[in-house]
């Protein structure tokens, strides 16, 4: 064993791979963080410094040689300071600027409420307005619309607009440009049905910023109070879940409390309207012409609001249509923003009342100028063709066409040329379609001679039937027999729409064949589809004399990117006055007292007629069934005007879209309307005794002439016998001739079953078929008919006008290749 000694003499040796740790510079005296600061005495790398001289607007020999480093935390406070001056400006005007006043709409929710006792205590708790007096320009304006008021205390300009009349339409009006909108609640009768409806239809629209005052609390015990504005609180915070502020308005303590509260507030722009230029009109006069007296020029003052206006498009006046600019003047704010800039930009004169400098041209039209015309020149010939050449006889002569029995020229059309497979026996022999004058001779050629006299009684029967078509009005689809109309003449109106609904819900889209008109002749325009989503349908094939009156975009999204951004024109936020060529005297002679006149300025294309297709949703609050084509009040945007829509599904996948009978849930309304770009919002009312009800809300879909709206109607039949697969079916059809004429599309069973019709059987429309299964007797056997159906003209507000003034714009221009329209 190894002695003590050996043992206590042995020492590890490290070798080459041994890991060696980097010593760690913290640690000893001066070398904490604090030390290190310290030690450099506020010294910084050259980088740096560089970098502050920057953000601070220095030199970097301003920064090294003497002004240290107090002096820039300074500077940069002032700057940090000054933004968020500039910010918190911003935010309290709602616009770039000193911008234009805020627009607060007050609405009440009962009729116990006195919006006018509130907009004076409000008003008055803004203190003294100063007077100014207006340019010659203005001198024989009268005053319309809101009243606005500068708040020096706040710093901010406040126009109170108050929808005296309970209606909905004028509250809609002045929520198209209010800012702020304020509910005035009553204690005691917090809100009335009218004013649920007033709720619903202002959130349809798109709600602003949001307020509720309650009006009437000092008249209450002291200890009613707090009860009473609990329940208004709850009421309101029900309704809007953003829970905005309710605040009582009695004394002028509280008046200013809600001025401070609308002061502050940040503005809440909504992208719909911000666009787009309008205008709240608060002065209107009227210029006659020289040579007409009855027309002339009106001037409409106002705050300009929302995107650029461009003096060469046109604008839209809610409920009385489109006008053309004549010039546009600016360079005069009746209510400064400050005092300081008002006492240096106006003059004291005698009786307290200032006097500033005249209105001045800032804008006018080019030649260029947008015209009044919503759809395209119509040339009745424009469609005609030239006479076929004698290589065109040549090839209709060798073109031969192999037809069924039965099958008229008209439906030998949709016959393809080539050879299908079919059975020798079901063909004739060649015929030559064009050489047939009619469906007499086309059977006669086709059936025998001896089924001649036959032919001849059939013709005769077609054209009194044809004349009977003729004496039907356009949406009849649904022929309900003698009987029924016997039964409901002294039913009322609203009760036949209820029966004719739930029948729809039961039995969807079926219809029944006229035992008094050939089914060949009454669902003449209607075809089979082997399939719906997938079967082809050309968009161009058949179309109206309607649809050469509209517009049509190759490309809707490109052409409204292109247009705004290329838009341009007068900055928003300044008092203007926009002169209007070419109004009649008597045009707003009696506009109503209290509505608010509201405009706004188009974009390009935007008054183009073409396709609109909305997509809406149904309102709960009216029960009554809305049917397609029903006569509807449309307000979309800043636009109002009434139509009659075609609803139809929304599908995905497809170009082909399912017609809806009724409007009772999610759809597209599709109408003949001026052309608008995205967002617009919707909202449908209907009119009942003169009073508007809501039914429906959403916003635009889509501006496609060729989106297609199929109708489908389905024929039903019964089994009389049944065998396997084969059976005889009943009352589809009460003629032969019919049967043959629909011989071709296929049946299916609403047990799932698939089939064909193979031949009639007997004189009353009893036919053979085959099915792809076992069909129980208790089934009942179908036939789905398809045609697409085309939506109707809006009528649109129209301003008179005297041809003579009417400008009519040049050709071309600077951005004319800018969108993609053309006539249809």
């Amino acid at each position: 064993p190894r002695s003590s000694s050996s043992r206590m003499s042995f020492r590890h040796r490290s070798t080459g791979s041994a890991q060696e740790n980097k010593s760690f510079k913290g640690s000893g005296p001066g070398k904490s963080k604090g030390a290190i600061k310290r030690a450099a005495s506020g010294r910084v790398n050259k980088s740096g410094m560089a970098n502050r001289a920057n953000r601070v607007g220095l030199t970097r020999n301003e920064m090294r040689d003497g002004q240290g480093k107090a002096f820039r935390l300074m500077k940069a406070q002032q700057l940090r300071k000054a933004k968020r001056a500039a910010a918190s400006q911003r935010l309290r005007v709602g616009l770039k600027g000193d911008g234009p006043p805020r627009v607060i709409a007050l609405v009440a929710l009962s009729a116990a409420v006195d919006l006018e006792a509130a907009k004076e205590l409000l008003v008055a708790a803004a203190g003294e307005q100063p007077q100014v007096a207006l340019p010659e320009s203005l001198a024989n304006t009268k005053h319309i619309g809101a009243t606005t008021v500068v708040c020096t205390q706040f710093k901010s300009r406040l126009s109170f607009l108050t929808v005296q009349a309970r209606n909905i339409v004028c509250t809609l009006d002045a929520l198209k440009v209010a800012d702020i909108v304020v509910f005035v609640m009553d204690p005691q009768d917090v809100r009335d049905e009218l004013g649920l409806q007033t709720i619903s239809v202002i959130k349809a629209q798109g709600l602003p910023n949001t307020f509720g005052l309650v009006q009437g609390l000092a008249q209450l015990a002291a200890k009613n109070v707090q009860g009473a504005k609990k329940r208004a609180t709850q009421f309101f915070h029900s309704e809007f879940l953003n829970k905005p502020r309710v605040l009582p308005a009695d004394t002028p303590a509280d008046a200013t409390q809600i001025l401070r509260f609308l002061s502050d507030t940040k503005v809440v722009q909504l992208n719909w309207r911000a666009a787009r230029p309008y205008m709240l009109v608060n002065r209107i006069g009227f210029t006659p012409d020289p040579t007409h007296p009855e027309f002339g020029s009106v001037s409409l003052s106002g705050y300009l609001r929302g995107n650029m206006l461009n003096p060469d498009y046109l604008i839209h006046i809610t409920n009385y249509g489109e006008a053309q600019l004549r010039e546009v003047l600016g360079g005069f704010d009746p209510h400064p923003y400050t005092r300081p800039r008002f006492e240096a930009s106006a003059m004291q004169t005698e009786g307290g009342i200032m006097a500033s400098n005249p209105q001045q041209v800032i804008g006018l039209p080019s030649k260029w100028q947008e015209g009044l015309t919503r759809e395209p020149e119509v040339d009745p010939f424009a469609a005609e063709q030239t006479w076929p050449t004698e290589e065109d006889f040549a090839q209709a002569e060798s073109k031969r066409v192999r037809v069924p029995q039965g099958v008229s020229s008209y439906q030998a059309s949709w016959i393809a040329t080539e050879d299908d497979g079919e059975d020798e026996d079901d063909f004739n022999l060649d015929v030559d379609v064009d050489q047939l004058e009619d469906e007499a001779q086309f059977r006669q050629a086709t059936l025998g001679e001896e089924h001649h006299d036959t032919a001849m009684e059939d013709a005769d029967e077609a054209a009194s039937a044809d004349e009977a078509l003729d004496a039907m009005s356009q949406d009849d689809d649904e022929t309900i027999s003698k009987r029924v109309v016997a039964r409901r003449a002294n039913r009322s109106q609203r009760e036949q729409l209820l029966d004719d609904y739930e029948e729809e819900r039961q039995f969807p889209d079926e219809v029944q064949t006229p035992e008094d008109v050939p089914a060949r002749i009454r669902f003449q325009k209607y075809r089979g589809l082997k399939s719906f989503r997938s079967s082809p349908w050309d968009p161009k094939m058949n179309l109206p004399l309607s649809y050469s009156r509209v517009f049509q975009f190759e490309n809707f999204r490109r052409t409204q990117n292109s247009v705004m951004k290329k838009h341009q024109g007068l900055s928003a936020g300044e008092y203007t006055t926009l002169i209007v060529r070419n109004v009649s005297a008597k045009q707003f002679a009696n506009h109503p007292e209290g509505y608010p006149l509201v405009l706004c300025g188009l974009l390009r294309y935007e008054n183009k007629m073409s396709v609109v297709n909305f997509a809406c949703n149904r309102a709960g609050i009216y029960e009554t069934p809305i049917k397609s084509k029903e006569e509807l009040e449309f307000h979309v945007g800043f636009r109002r005007f009434v139509a009659q829509p075609i609803f139809s599904e929304d599908q995905k996948r497809t170009d082909k879209f399912k017609m809806l009978r009724y409007f009772d849930g999610p759809a597209v309304a599709s109408v003949f309307a001026p052309s608008c770009y995205f967002p617009s919002p919707l909202i449908i009312f209907k009119k009942v005794d003169g009073v508007s009800h809501l039914v429906g809300s959403g916003s635009l879909h889509s501006v496609n002439p060729d989106r297609m709206i199929i109708k489908k109607i389905i024929l039903s039949g019964i089994p009389l016998r049944v065998h396997k697969t084969r059976a005889v079916i009943k009352q589809m059809f009460f003629q032969p001739d019919d049967i043959r004429w629909f011989q071709k599309i296929e049946l299916w069973t609403k047990y799932g079953k698939s089939g064909i019709v193979s031949e009639p059987l007997g004189t009353h429309g009893h036919f053979k078929c085959k099915f792809n299964g076992v069909i129980t007797q208790q089934d009942t056997v179908c036939m789905s008919l398809y045609k697409r159906v085309f939506p109707l003209f809006a009528t649109l507000p129209e301003m008179a006008r005297l041809e003579a003034l009417e400008v009519i714009p040049a050709p071309g221009g600077p951005d004319a290749t800018v969108g993609d329209a053309m006539a249809f």
